[in-house]
């Protein structure tokens, strides 16, 4: 490990402008992010309803993604 600042950009790292690469950056930041568990009933379910709604979201543009290549 080299002993600069960090300023410097890492070559290595591809900048994460694709659309793609924030879906799975946003992906992992909600993966790691607890669930509360004490949410009402009808909050619950407006949480279900709109995972649901996300993820069908996510699986189009992915078969819209494959589709343009």
């Amino acid at each position: 490990m080299s002993s600069h600042s960090g300023a410097t950009d890492d070559p290595t790292q591809k900048p994460l402008n694709s659309q793609e690469d924030l879906l799975k950056t946003s992906e992992n930041l909600n993966e790691t992010t607890p669930k509360p568990t004490h949410l009402s009933p009808l909050e619950q379910a407006n949480a279900e309803k709109l995972a649901k709604l996300e993820s069908e979201a996510k699986v189009s543009e992915q078969e819209f993604l494959k589709a343009k290549e």
